[in-house]
């Protein structure tokens, strides 16, 4: 029987807010660990209801890295830990990818502790391959596009996984053709492929934005057939995780009567108030503790 695959990671953005929060730097100081050293350190923190199978699946990704020499002298435990990253669990919430990106969102660093480990082996091994310069895309159902306006700067801060091919994101297992639909081109110069790495699907040419990408939305347009496109451009200064100097910004006047629906804080099922749109998550839990 063939195994059942998922792709939640590709339309994981909905859950980001675009504030800018402070870079995390932590994970640079720590020895370089193995994969199953990483992974026990998140599943001891019983908050993150991980996938029950997760070292199972280390074992696999480890045995499949192991087997063929990598182009891009990443070690094993390095190419293994992005090849974890795409193996989805059955439910979206105990994923690996689902759990990281939703800490990484967290304002509160500390938070991320028990992902160092991993972080330092996943940025560890993205930071040895060539980045990808040209125009990526990810897209969700619906129309999302009055929530990024023309000229506003954005961050996110989850692993954002995108495809090289608009024709991928058209199949019936992403987007199709049909229906409301908003769909992000986004012209990067970070980015990094993954589609030797990816776990069953190296169709679908997956290219990963790093955490902490600055975007400018750039325009938008309304097609036919219930299509949005919402144009994005990096402008990332420096790197994704370190420190750097605040530079002046100011937003950028248009004649368009858009409103910035990211400033609306709203009340969420756990009690806070953020200003997550477009998802009834919470960005100081992140839904975590529902």
């Amino acid at each position: 029987m063939a195994e059942s695959v998922h792709r939640s990671r590709f339309f994981d953005f909905m859950r980001e807010t675009g504030d800018k929060l402070s870079p995390m730097k932590d994970y640079q100081q720590l020895a370089q660990p193995s994969l199953e050293e990483a992974i026990a350190c998140v599943q001891q923190h019983k908050i993150f209801k991980i996938d029950a199978d997760i070292q199972n699946k280390v074992s696999l990704a480890k045995k499949e890295r192991s087997s063929e020499d990598d182009a891009n002298n990443l070690t094993t435990d390095e190419s293994a830990a992005v090849q974890l990253y795409t193996m989805e669990s059955k439910t979206e919430q105990e994923s690996l990818f689902y759990i990281l990106n939703s800490t990484l969102r967290l304002a509160d660093r500390n938070e991320l502790k028990p992902f160092l480990l991993y972080v330092k082996l996943l940025l560890g091994a993205l930071e040895k391959l060539t980045s990808f310069n040209g125009i990526v895309y990810r897209g969700v159902h619906g129309n999302i596009s009055s929530n990024f306006v023309t000229g506003k700067k954005l961050t996110w801060w989850g692993f954002s996984s995108c495809t090289r091919s608009l024709e991928v994101l058209s199949k019936e297992e992403f987007l199709g053709t049909i229906g409301q639909r908003t769909i992000f081109y986004i012209e990067c110069t970070s980015g990094k492929s993954i589609q030797h790495y990816s776990y069953l699907l190296p169709q679908d040419e997956e290219i990963i934005l790093l955490p902490g990408i600055e975007l400018l939305v750039t325009k938008k347009k309304r097609t036919k057939h219930g299509l949005s496109i919402v144009y994005l451009r990096e402008i990332t200064a420096n790197s994704h995780m370190l420190e750097y100097e605040e530079t002046p910004y100011s937003n950028k006047i248009t004649s368009s009567p858009e409103v910035d629906f990211r400033k609306e804080a709203k009340q969420k099922k756990c009690g806070h108030k953020c200003n997550l749109w477009a998802t009834k998550n919470c960005c100081h839990c992140s839904g975590l503790c529902l």
